[in-house]
């Protein structure tokens, strides 16, 4: 999903958050995404759980562990209208 398309505006996504959702197009940890971008792991999970609150990103679980997903185009449509 393009999220720096100019009509998810509304969502108020500064470039670290796009960062973090481009890079979640796959399953990742916290760490993986860290390695991707070049950010602390501890802002990538900071921001990742700001994230799934506003329902832009999913939790995977993998056997005691987390990986972490961004939803998809029709997800956030269906999250959007269903509000």
């Amino acid at each position: 999903m393009n999220w720096n398309n100019k009509s998810l505006s509304f969502l108020n996504l500064n470039e670290t958050e796009i960062d973090i959702l481009t890079s979640l197009e796959q399953v990742k940890t916290f760490q993986e995404v860290a390695h991707t971008i070049d950010i602390p792991r501890t802002t990538v999970a900071f921001i990742t759980k700001r994230l799934i609150h506003r329902n832009l990103v999913l939790p995977v679980k993998n056997g005691k562990r987390f990986r972490y997903i961004a939803i998809a185009e029709e997800q956030l449509r269906s999250n959007l209208l269903s509000v």
